[in-house]
């Protein structure tokens, strides 16, 4: 799934993106706007790619009734 405007393009990760979220999540210089407080195993972040666990997947796919 991909969101898209004229300057982002947005989509949801894949395994194959376990190493470049490896580092991300590693950098200690951003834990404070993260908040991280110990760095996540290369297992960890696999893990959670394979899980599925993104928040595209976790929103309801039917639109609410209105009141």
């Amino acid at each position: 799934m991909f969101t898209k405007n004229e300057n982002i393009t947005l989509r949801v990760a894949e395994p194959y993106d376990a190493d470049i979220i490896f580092r991300w999540e590693n950098n200690m210089e951003i834990w404070r706007v993260s908040d991280t407080i110990v760095p996540f195993s290369r297992h960890q972040i696999e893990q959670f790619l394979l899980n599925n666990n993104d928040l595209v997947s976790e929103k309801p796919r039917v639109m609410p009734k209105k009141l």
